[in-house]
């Protein structure tokens, strides 16, 4: 667009990216209780921020890119390597590709922008790689 200078960031965070479920809360005699995240995604989650670098967050409108990258299973190849002919092409099982995202837009709040509400755009896909990894790019204005 016309005057608007955007900043640019890309990153690679390796091992398998991990999706983000939904917190759930309820009530119980002794008061509110909400459902903790997974060590797994915690993990996750601390390992973008630490591939994304010092936080720097955008004050403007953000745009996310992100692709994860899963690691082809044994069972897609034959005894010798080969890629089996019929194995998938795309990557259409669990994880969902939106609790992807959230995990990825939770862990970037304060280091990339400082509320994802700022996100306007979001590009996501998963892939099947030769090893499991999530790219992500990062743009402000």
């Amino acid at each position: 667009m016309p005057g608007i200078e955007l900043s640019f960031k890309r990153f690679v965070t390796p091992g398998k990216p991990m999706p983000q479920g939904s917190l759930r809360a309820f009530k119980t005699k002794s008061g509110a209780v909400v459902t903790p995240q997974k060590n797994s995604v915690l993990s996750y989650r601390g390992d973008i921020q630490n591939h994304y670098g010092d936080p720097d967050p955008i004050g403007g409108r953000v745009v996310v890119v992100c692709e994860f990258r899963f690691k082809r299973p044994k069972s897609h190849f034959t005894g010798k390597g080969v890629l089996k002919q019929g194995a998938p092409e795309e990557m259409m099982q669990a994880p969902d590709i939106d609790k992807l995202c959230r995990s990825v837009l939770d862990a970037l709040t304060a280091y990339a922008y400082h509320d994802d509400k700022q996100v306007t755009t979001l590009n996501a896909t998963k892939v099947w790689w030769h090893q499991s990894e999530t790219v992500v790019a990062v743009e402000g204005a």
